[in-house]
């Protein structure tokens, strides 16, 4: 019983370290595709989509949304698996693609269709649940010196552009 309490004990600690880690990577690529996510908001192909969206039902519009994260979620699992494997590139690049298109694709769905599928009792209830547990993990230090850090590397990013202009 006393090692089971242990490697609990051990345990915890890693899998908090995981889901900041797994919070982070989707933290960074919204700050990164938001750009993108704008110029992409003004298009007319993509107010026709929203158009669309909008017209849906409840049960239409949880079919578009979780399709795609279905899909698109696996992409940080698989590309830490072919990092792993040797296939640092593929990996890397994987990863990329991956997180920046289910990002663009997501925000956007969710965004668009959040009160037809906060009409579902039981997404209502996970969407609260992820919410608590990612207000939880923001209260976190390792959660702060992390945000600090890519808050210090944007700064310097930004000064380093317009020094180059």
């Amino acid at each position: 019983m006393n090692v089971m309490r242990g490697t609990r004990g051990i345990l915890r600690p890693v899998v908090w370290g995981l889901a900041v880690a797994y919070f982070l990577i989707d933290a960074f690529f919204v700050l990164l595709v938001r750009p993108i996510g704008r110029w992409l908001d003004r298009s007319p192909v993509f107010l026709w989509i929203v158009t669309w969206i909008k017209s849906l039902g409840p049960y239409q519009s949880l079919f578009l949304f979780i399709i795609p994260l279905i899909v698109l979620e696996p992409v940080k699992p698989l590309s830490l698996y072919l990092i792993s494997t040797g296939r640092q590139f593929g990996g890397v690049l994987f990863l990329i693609v991956g997180e920046a298109i289910k990002i663009l694709v997501l925000e956007r769905i969710f965004r668009i269709t959040r009160p037809k599928l906060m009409s579902f009792r039981a997404f209502a209830w996970v969407y609260n649940r992820i919410i608590r547990l990612f207000a939880y993990l923001q209260s976190l230090s390792m959660w702060k010196s992390a945000h600090r850090w890519f808050e210090e590397i944007k700064s310097f990013t930004r000064l380093a552009i317009l020094a180059n202009r």
